[in-house]
């Protein structure tokens, strides 16, 4: 619990935050939910979104804790972008 609450900070390392955060707890997270609900509809985008949230916020506080300043520089790019696409999936389950 206290790994989340410094990340939230922005006090933890970068790659602590994208690798293991982003992309592996994300992974298995998608897959159990997969597995427990069956499919990655409206509702269980829902359940998603709060971790998503807490990652991209966390992400982008921890971005300067980088010992290469481009991969702080290339978070936040990815961070934006994967933003704006989550808005994009979210309005089209409204819109379409």
């Amino acid at each position: 619990m206290e790994f989340i609450k410094s990340a939230w900070r922005g006090e933890e390392r970068l790659w602590k935050v994208w690798w293991i955060w982003g992309v592996v707890i994300s992974i298995v997270l998608t897959t159990v939910l997969l597995f427990v609900l069956g499919d990655f509809n409206y509702p269980t985008r829902f359940v998603i979104l709060p971790y998503i949230i807490w990652w991209l916020v966390a992400a982008w506080r921890c971005s300067p804790n980088v010992d290469t300043k481009v991969w702080g520089i290339l978070a936040k790019v990815f961070i934006v972008l994967g933003a704006i696409g989550e808005l994009l999936s979210l309005a089209g389950m409204f819109l379409g």
